[in-house]
């Protein structure tokens, strides 16, 4: 109980304490002095008078002048009065606030002066100006054309490469479902064999050295290649035997064959397709009117990269850069047919054995279709005296043995290894998926899209009309830089593919 007492009256002694010293300070506030305030209108750096010193002033002024006006009545000789008063009472200096109410307290302004000058001239109003119909046309018409041009420039310079950005996103999304499920295409057609559209992903290209990784669509014209590069469709894809084109843009979408000249002999570059995983080796770079590499031995794949040379968005030439693969190839289109051909041949021209025993021969559907794991002895079977008397008939290199007794059994047996025929060839190709080729099949999309751009225009000015500038602008601002970009890209359609 003494404890808690002597903590109660340590805690009374310290709340005793602090009451005091807050006392002390509020009579210490109470005791200074205040200072002066400011008058209205007052600035930092500017002298003012107070209230105080002001009183003050005045009262001084009014005993100079009363100690003035007794000093004239009582002599008349102005000169010895003034004489006598400085000699009697010497007049003290002035202070500064004394100086500054004499200037600005007791200063009269002339009412015949004239106002002073404003320190900012008012704004000049202007009259509305009406422009007539011809005026009109001629500022509408070279705003449509200022559209036109900075859409057309902001599309190619800036815009274009966030398309090719979602672009390769979204293929590399479908691609990559495709692989999932085995779908990939191997051959220009899918797996319906129906003809790919343009624009379709069929591999994925890295080039470590460079910092490229695109998804390759198939199709080499102009909107095909906004995407990312593209197969030319007349060569195989990569990693097959043979000839496998690849193009891509320098500068515009991307560019992302725009540093494939510093490539050196030796450099890897890998594509992933349908059928696995391929590495090329870079043979060398050459320009137009340079040598090209002996052409690849049969079963041998060879890739080309394609793009346009000169400056940025200027292009003089074509660029190519060869490379050899160094991966295993894959089989080449058409192969199922060409063994179905042989099957025949050899089936028409065999010549059955007729005889009373029985022969032993293969399974024909173990011997036909590759199976995993370890294979399995085939198992003999026992055919009748009347069936002819055949044998596996070898296929060509890269496809699995078949069985001639039955066409259609060799045929499915290859089917899983042959990509299918090519449906396009040189001579067929279309003009505008070559080199540096320009895309006029979308004329009337650009056609539609001018006519889209007068309607905006004639609508602007019906809006201006009826209510006013500043509303038109806010409402049809957005309509015209998206009208705008819809013609700029169909210009670029007509601009090479390579740029």
């Amino acid at each position: 109980m003494d404890w808690f007492d002597r903590r109660a009256n340590d805690v009374m002694v310290w709340i005793s304490y602090r009451r005091k010293q807050k006392m002390a300070r509020a009579e210490e506030k109470n005791n200074r002095p205040q200072l002066p305030k400011p008058p209205r209108g007052w600035k930092p750096g500017n002298p003012f008078v107070s209230e105080q010193e002001l009183e003050a002033a005045r009262a001084i002024r009014a005993a100079v002048d009363a100690q003035s006006a007794d000093s004239k009545a009582d002599s008349g000789a102005p000169g010895s009065s003034r004489r006598e008063v400085k000699e009697s009472a010497p007049q003290a200096p002035l202070t500064l606030a004394e100086r500054v109410t004499g200037i600005f307290q007791f200063k009269k302004k002339d009412p015949q002066a004239p106002p002073p000058m404003p320190r900012r001239l008012p704004a000049m109003v202007r009259e509305p100006r009406h422009f007539t119909s011809r005026e009109l046309l001629t500022r509408n018409v070279l705003i449509a054309v200022t559209v036109i041009i900075f859409g057309f420039f902001g599309n190619l310079f800036f815009l274009s490469h966030l398309q090719h950005e979602v672009s390769q996103q979204q293929l590399s999304n479908q691609f990559r479902q495709e692989l999932a499920l085995a779908t990939a295409p191997v051959s220009e057609g899918d797996k319906d064999l129906i003809l790919l559209p343009n624009g379709a992903p069929v591999a994925v290209l890295t080039i470590p050295d460079l910092g490229v990784n695109e998804v390759v669509v198939e199709g080499t014209d102009s909107a095909s290649l906004k995407k990312g590069p593209g197969h030319r469709r007349d060569t195989v894809l990569p990693g097959q035997a043979g000839v496998s084109v690849i193009m891509a843009r320098a500068a515009a979408y991307g560019g992302p064959f725009g540093n494939i000249q510093s490539l050196q002999p030796g450099t890897r570059i890998s594509l992933i397709t349908g059928q696995g995983y391929h590495v090329y080796s870079v043979i060398g770079v050459r320009y137009a009117g340079d040598p090209g590499p002996a052409e690849p031995a049969e079963g041998v794949g060879r890739l080309i990269l394609e793009t346009a040379r000169g400056g940025p968005y200027t292009p003089d030439g074509v660029l190519r850069v060869d490379a050899q693969l160094v991966s295993t190839s894959k089989t080449a289109p058409g192969q199922a047919e060409t063994i179905l051909a042989q099957v025949t041949t050899a089936k028409s021209s065999s010549t059955p054995a007729v005889s009373g025993t029985a022969t032993s021969m293969p399974n024909s559907t173990s011997a036909a279709l590759p199976t995993a794991g370890p294979t399995a002895a085939p198992t003999p079977t026992t055919i009748a005296s009347a069936q002819p008397t055949t044998s596996a008939t070898p296929s060509p290199t890269g496809a699995p043995a078949t069985d001639t007794r039955n066409p259609a059994i060799a045929l499915a047996s290859v089917k899983a290894l042959d990509p299918g025929p090519r449906y396009t060839g040189t001579n067929t190709l279309a003009l505008n998926e070559r080199e540096l080729a320009t895309d006029t099949t979308m004329l009337w999309a650009l056609i539609f899209a001018l006519q889209l751009l007068i309607v905006v225009e004639i609508a602007a000015i019906w809006a201006y009309r009826r209510v006013g500038l500043e509303k038109t602008w806010i409402v049809f601002i957005p309509i015209f830089l998206l009208t705008g970009l819809l013609v700029s890209d169909q210009l670029v359609r007509l601009l090479p593919n390579l740029l």
